[in-house]
């Protein structure tokens, strides 16, 4: 094959039509934490600042609702939350042996949840949460 008889000439013409088709759309995901506190429980990773060992806990003299102490994380004090508390509503301090880990949330460094367990990371394809929700509802 030369270049005068056409065929680099049509070489040419199909390598740039391959780059001139537009790519199907990929679908986008979100990544989630998924944490044993309670029952299983996806936290949106882009919400999560840090996953840290659970520090040793001081308690305070007050009564929240799922407050376990205050401990500290990087040099600063954070108050901290059992997860599991806080969603099934408990209504008292509560001691939480299982807790081993600290997410803190980066809206509110000053403020850990403890889990039980840090299980893995969970892809979710966008429609996938938007279907969910519209079927299951608020």
């Amino acid at each position: 094959m030369t270049a005068t008889d056409g065929g680099i000439d049509a070489l040419k013409r199909e390598f740039d039509a391959r780059f001139t088709q537009i790519a199907p759309p990929r679908p986008t995901s979100q990544r989630f934490l998924r944490v044993q506190a309670g029952h299983e429980l996806l936290l949106p990773l882009a919400q999560v600042a840090s996953v840290l060992p659970l520090p040793r806990l001081a308690p305070v003299p007050v009564g929240r609702p799922g407050l376990l102490g205050v401990g500290a994380v990087g040099g600063r004090t954070v108050a901290v939350y059992g997860l599991a508390d806080l969603v099934r509503g408990a209504s008292v301090i509560a001691d939480q042996p299982g807790d081993r880990w600290l997410i803190v949330p980066s809206a509110a460094p000053d403020v850990a949840f403890a889990v039980a367990e840090v299980l893995d990371l969970v892809d979710i394809v966008s429609s996938d949460l938007a279907s969910k929700s519209q079927r299951d509802g608020p």
